[in-house]
């Protein structure tokens, strides 16, 4: 690849907007007739509205909105080719309003979603806009479990030379070791393996030392005694993470989990240590947009002209910590909506937090739904189900208060509901994918970095439409 870039030359590019215009200052430098940056962790807002945040940490000021690649609009018809002219307009207007964040990982959409941002980025001036993506090491060892820490290494070295390719840069703004901590990452078992006895932790630091990564960092998924290990090798001085992703929504903010292992604890941690926070999950792979009529009145109270995907979006960059929120946006509409939302940001009143921490946050877990955010790790299945066509039929349901039950006292609302249910999951998918195919071999079940109980799912989605069918 041509002309390697520094670190400290890759650090005095900052984004302005979308016009690939960029800061002359470098974070180093001492010349004091040489712009000032703004104050460090302080909402802005820049030329086209979209508010950002100067990270002292980093030297970047980073966009609070950062467009997710993990869902990127697929050719009419087609559920494999993406739409790469949809893309690039999407990137452009992103670009153009400020986001400067995108984030991929080389197994969305089967390798596609790298090759699609690489396609609609390269287009642009390398200095305006940052790439982030990701070590996905935890797919070797689901291949093949017996995998030897040579393997991984071979294997890690080739998988971090194919994503420049695809994303056709010689540098990476932000690297992260992908999904670790539990789900399919495998937990600290897994993380020992794939990047400390393989020795691919320390390569990665090799790369930032030289510049060709500028900030290294984790995502998390799993319970909070992985998290603090990891975070204990920061502490202890064997790694410094720059950044680290976590998810974070209002629900899962202190109403999931036991004080220890839910996103208030894992934040905390963070800013405890000056780590800047990158959100993922957000709005819950849309289940926090989808809600009923009942729960989005009740949002209405807390922000009448917010939607409430934009009142979750908000809920979470109103948070200091962190440094940017990633929506995995898949058409124009959703991604002008969350821009709007970001330009520019109103943070919520610490009044308004709690509000959403609380009271809304019990209302959506008593409708609560199965939890799939349609990431796809748990396909395919070798039975043919379509996993998470399935689980998403109950999911839309449930947050409409649709879900009809066929054992308690039928509501005058049950023939409605029935029929409602019954025709969605006929249309969601093909009859040979339907959740009576699961057989329960499990292999979906470590996959999943919802934790979600997949064939015990499947098989009361299964029980439901046969008592539907027979009412």
């Amino acid at each position: 690849m041509a002309g390697k870039i520094s670190r400290r030359d890759a650090l005095k590019t900052m984004m302005v907007g979308g016009t690939g215009l960029a800061l002359g200052t470098s974070v180093f430098s001492c010349n004091s007739s040489a712009p000032s940056a703004p104050a460090a962790g302080v909402p802005q807002s820049s030329a086209e509205g979209i508010s950002t945040k100067y990270w002292e940490s980093t030297g970047d000021t980073v966009s609070l909105l950062g467009l997710g690649c993990m869902r990127f609009p697929f050719m009419e018809g087609s559920d494999t080719v993406l739409d790469q002219a949809a893309i690039n307009e999407m990137f452009d207007y992103a670009l153009a309003h400020g986001i400067n964040y995108f984030d991929t990982a080389p197994f969305y959409q089967g390798g596609e979603s790298e090759i699609a941002l690489g396609i609609a980025a390269v287009r642009h001036p390398r200095e305006s806009y940052m790439l982030a993506t990701k070590m996905s090491s935890h797919h070797f060892l689901q291949d093949n479990p017996q995998i030897s820490a040579e393997e991984i290494y071979e294997k890690s070295v080739a998988l971090y030379n194919q994503s420049c390719e695809r994303l056709r840069t010689d540098y990476f703004d932000y690297y992260l070791c992908h999904n670790i901590g539990g789900g399919s990452g495998g937990g600290i078992p897994s993380f020992e393996l794939r990047f400390i006895r393989s020795g691919v932790l320390n390569w990665l630091m090799e790369k930032r030392q030289r510049g060709e990564i500028r900030h290294l960092g984790f995502s998390f998924h799993g319970d909070y005694r992985a998290f603090d290990h990891f975070i204990a090798l920061h502490d202890q001085g064997q790694v410094h993470w720059d950044f680290v992703q976590i998810q974070m929504n209002y629900y899962d903010w202190t109403y999931v989990g036991n004080g220890t292992d839910n996103a208030k604890y894992l934040y905390d941690e963070l800013v405890k240590r000056n780590i800047p926070v990158v959100v993922m999950e957000p709005i819950r792979g849309g289940a926090l947009a989808r809600v009923s009529d009942a729960l989005r009145d009740r949002m209405a109270q807390v922000r009448p002209d917010m939607s409430p995907a934009g009142l979750a979006l908000d809920y979470v960059a109103s948070h200091p910590g962190v440094m940017t929120t990633l929506s995995g946006m898949s058409n124009m509409e959703q991604l002008i909506e969350n821009i709007n939302t970001f330009s520019p940001l109103q943070t919520l009143s610490e009044d308004e937090q709690a509000v959403m921490e609380t009271d809304i946050a019990r209302l959506f877990g008593e409708n609560r739904p199965i939890g799939c955010t349609a990431c796809d790790y748990c396909m395919p299945c070798p039975y043919g189900v379509n996993i998470p066509a399935n689980l998403r039929v109950a999911d839309a349901c449930t947050s409409q208060l649709n879900m009809p039950n066929p054992d308690g006292e039928h509501d005058k609302e049950y023939m409605r509901k029935r029929r409602l249910f019954l025709n969605r999951y006929k249309n969601a998918m093909e009859p040979e994918q339907r959740a009576e195919f699961c057989i329960n071999c499990g292999q979906c079940q470590p996959k999943c970095p919802q934790g979600i109980r997949i064939p015990r799912e499947l098989e009361k989605i299964q029980t439901l439409v046969e008592k539907l069918k027979r009412t």
